[in-house]
């Protein structure tokens, strides 16, 4: 247990985006039958971004420093940076999918006349 204390230590850091996360799938289940695409849309990202945040303390709290105890530089730069490319890359996403959810379901708006 002792060995999860840095762990919990990063995701007191994340609690703001960690409690975003969760406010952000409350409002897709709050919205699920006015707007379900949407929903679905944010409902996705969110969870990413809650799984992302999980990983991310795992990763900083407890793998990275046991790989760097128990590897050799070279293998734990090389995980840090794919780690770190991986986990831009989903996060890019989520943050894609919540913008493809605000402009989702609305419908074309006609020219106003000038």
């Amino acid at each position: 247990m002792d060995d999860l204390i840095p762990v919990y230590s990063v995701l007191v850091g994340t609690v703001p985006m960690f409690v975003a996360a969760i406010v952000g799938i409350v409002m897709a289940g709050v919205y699920w039958a006015r707007a379900r695409k949407p929903a679905l849309l944010l409902l996705v990202a969110c969870v990413l971004q809650v799984l992302l945040i999980l990983a991310q303390s795992m990763m900083t709290g407890w793998y990275i420093p046991h790989l760097m105890h128990e590897g050799t530089m070279s293998t734990t730069q090389l995980f840090i940076t794919l780690w770190a490319v991986a986990s831009s890359l989903l996060q890019a996403i989520a943050l894609g999918l919540m913008i493809w959810a605000v402009f989702s379901g609305r419908s074309h708006a006609a020219p106003t006349p000038r």
